[in-house]
């Protein structure tokens, strides 16, 4: 897969990644009302300026890789190891979230097996 120019690309492309994109940006501010709630009064100044810190670094560090991604294709663009990197991300991201749910739902219920997981 190339990458597509605006003049010959695939709609569903465009539409598709703009989807992704826009999805992660609604969950933005439902991130950092966790972080920022589930925090201790005397830490909220903290807990915000880690999450504003790794925020941008992981910015930072994804174009970075994702440049580098881009560029291994030799003097073509080529997007398949990108979009790779981003699905695995992606499933990451969802994988340790269903995790922390279940940790802690299993702290709400007072499970002794996972409270200390």
């Amino acid at each position: 897969m190339d990458a597509p120019r605006a003049e010959s690309g695939p709609v569903w492309v465009l539409i598709s990644s703009s989807a992704l994109i826009g999805t992660t940006a609604l969950v933005m501010p439902a991130m950092t009302a966790v972080a920022i709630g589930s925090a201790p009064g005397h830490r909220v100044g903290l807990a915000s300026g880690v999450l504003n810190a790794s925020r941008q670094t992981g910015g930072a560090f994804g174009v970075a890789v994702l440049g580098a991604l881009l560029a291994t294709g030799g003097h073509e663009v080529s997007l398949h190891l990108a979009f790779a990197a981003i699905a695995g991300a992606y499933t990451a991201g969802i994988l340790l979230a269903l995790h922390g749910y279940r940790i802690s739902r299993a702290h709400a219920q007072g499970s002794p097996d996972t409270m200390h997981a």
